[in-house]
């Protein structure tokens, strides 16, 4: 299978602009409460009760896992290092989603390269090949939608309870809820391809950003300044941010939501619910787009030494200490 060229940005907003104003039009000639009745029964029936069963202890094991993979691994690692306490804090969350999100990409990408050979990312419209409601999940998709689920489920809560919190948490609490949403919902209308090609889109940066925000956190060790691991993490930085015009603000919105509003009204598929979804899939863009913004200020302030790198997203030692970053005591131990 041969590449399929990507749209432009200009034909993604026009073709964006005459999708919703059609979604607009046929929602007007939608039969309510009884066309929502009956397609919210068909996407009830595709998730059976044991399905929430399982995504509720996996989300328990991800809480269970992380406290001692940080607790009983990780914090004496900073202990031996002799990092500073702040950044002792901060090591053990993104070293966990660090390594949660390398192991879950790298089977995203084995599921899109081995199981698809990879025409789902050749071919934007394969999100929608054979589509149908009432199709079966293959195993390794129902997988990567469970583990995905659960774990935004679990971050949900360690948000609030276990992160540190930073002047976009609230931001970022909103961006796991429509995430977790999306995931239900289109594991019940049966466009799994589309949301792993979604979550090979944004894990692939947060394994950069996590990556490197531990060799940060590593820089100074026993009140000495490292600067190979300085370098290093300036590298990450610089890659970060190309991956992340490639991946959440390139591929993703022509390649991934395209498709997903383009292309359903120009094959007339009848996906329920579509413009909900396409709607959810936009914040998730906007969001990219609002995150793009802070990393192209810090990597223009880097670049011209007005500042070091480091998470701009973080309260400082100087702010008011009831917005300062709390330094969990479990983590530290």
């Amino acid at each position: 299978m041969a590449w399929i060229p990507s749209p432009s940005y200009l034909s993604f907003i026009t073709d964006t602009w005459y999708y919703y104003s059609t979604s607009i039009q046929d929602f007007s000639k939608y039969d309510f409460p009884n066309d929502t009745i009956r397609d919210l029964k068909l996407c009830f029936a595709n998730l059976p009760s044991y399905f929430y069963i399982y995504i509720s202890l996996l989300a328990i094991l991800w809480t269970i896992l992380r406290n001692i993979f940080t607790k009983h691994f990780i914090a004496p690692i900073c202990q031996y290092f002799r990092l500073p306490i702040l950044e002792q804090s901060k090591v053990p969350e993104s070293a966990w989603k660090f390594t949660f999100y390398f192991i879950s990409w790298s089977f995203v990408l084995y599921v899109l390269l081995i199981k698809e050979e990879g025409r789902p990312i050749l071919d934007p419209n394969y999100i929608f090949n054979e589509w149908s409601m009432d199709k079966q999940i293959p195993l390794h998709y129902y997988i990567i939608q469970a583990v995905q689920l659960s774990f935004y489920i679990h971050s949900l809560y360690a948000t609030i309870f276990l992160d540190n919190w930073r002047k976009d948490s609230y931001i970022l609490f909103y961006h796991h809820i429509i995430t977790c949403f999306l995931l239900l919902f289109v594991f019940s209308i049966r466009c799994h391809i589309a949301a792993t090609l979604t979550l090979f889109c944004h894990d692939i940066c947060d394994i950069f950003l996590e990556g490197t925000k531990v060799i940060l956190y590593f820089k100074i060790q026993a009140n000495q300044l490292k600067p190979v691991l300085e370098l290093l993490a300036n590298i990450g930085f610089g890659i970060f941010t190309v991956l992340w015009f490639i991946s959440r603000l390139y591929i993703f919105p022509l390649r991934v939501i395209y498709p997903c509003a383009c292309y359903l009204i120009k094959e007339h598929i009848n996906v329920p619910f579509h413009l909900f979804l396409n709607s959810m899939m936009y914040m998730l863009l906007i969001m990219n787009i609002y995150w793009f913004s802070l990393i192209i200020k810090l990597l223009w302030r880097v670049l011209f030494g007005q500042t070091e790198l480091e998470d701009t997203r973080d309260y400082n030692r100087h702010e008011d200490s009831s917005m300062k970053v709390q330094i969990n005591d479990k983590n530290v131990k």
